[in-house]
């Protein structure tokens, strides 16, 4: 007889089957033939298919842990990329995406700048010198001397942006700028540019370069004093005030008002 449940051939006193180990008692009668080779198919079909679901479940599985690895991987690799790229794009001073304002760093951004020069003033002037030795009021004979030129000049008018002082408001959200008052940062007198119109010299007393040394600094005064009394430097200030005005308008957090004042 065969075994009801896989086929196999049960010896006929036996109490089990040596292959699956169901009871003989439920062989129940005997089969044909023909049934144990189609058991014994159906058992090797069903061993076989379970081995392809056991192997392609294995493979899947692989399979999906693979995947995730990789995409885990490729996410990782990209916010790496965009990392290295923001540190490498942004500006160390750049405070545009802050929602506080540091006003070291806005004082280091303005102190850079320097000087602020912002009017050029250029201009001509005749310079003119007479000396003799005296007694007195007597003028010695022949010592006389003289001389007419013009010579070109100019006068650079600004502020010194290391005397800039900022300060900051969270809570009305104002940026206060205030600026010094604005000055001569340079003035200079081209000497190629001197036309001599008239020199003389007495036989005891000739003109030197001291003298021209002395006229041109005292020139140099004069221009200034004139320079003064005009309207130049309040022009360099505003001109100052709306310069820094564009400056932090593109370096501070929305939403700030500045104001510059001197």
């Amino acid at each position: 007889m065969f075994c009801f449940k896989c086929g196999e051939k049960i010896k006929e006193k036996a109490g089990f089957c040596t292959s699956c180990g169901s009871p003989a008692d439920g062989a129940g009668t005997e089969q044909s033939d023909e049934n144990p080779v189609y058991d014994k198919t159906s058992k090797r079909e069903n061993k076989k298919s379970a081995g392809i679901r056991k192997k392609f479940s294995f493979f899947t599985v692989k399979t999906y842990i693979t995947l995730i690895l990789i995409l885990a991987a490729a996410i990782v690799f990209t916010v790496g990329v965009f990392q290295i790229s923001g540190c490498i794009n942004r500006n160390p001073f750049d405070i545009t995406n802050e929602t506080t304002i540091n006003v070291s760093t806005l004082e280091q951004q303005i102190l850079s700048i320097g000087e602020l020069s912002l009017i050029e003033y250029n201009y001509r002037t005749l310079i003119s010198m007479q000396d003799s030795h005296r007694i007195g009021d007597w003028n010695i004979p022949l010592t006389q001397k003289s001389f007419l030129i013009t010579v070109d000049g100019r006068m650079k008018l600004g502020i010194d942006a290391s005397e800039i002082t900022v300060n900051a408001s969270e809570q009305t959200q104002t940026v206060s700028i205030k600026i010094p008052r604005a000055k001569i940062l340079s003035h200079e007198i081209f000497e190629d540019t001197m036309v001599v119109y008239e020199e003389s010299s007495g036989l005891f007393n000739r003109v030197s370069i001291t003298d021209w040394s002395t006229m041109a600094v005292a020139e140099k005064e004069a221009m200034e004093i004139q320079l003064s009394e005009t309207d130049a430097l309040e022009r360099a200030e505003n001109d100052a005030i709306r310069m820094l005005q564009a400056f932090t308008a593109s370096i501070i957090p929305e939403g700030y008002t500045v104001n510059v004042s001197k």
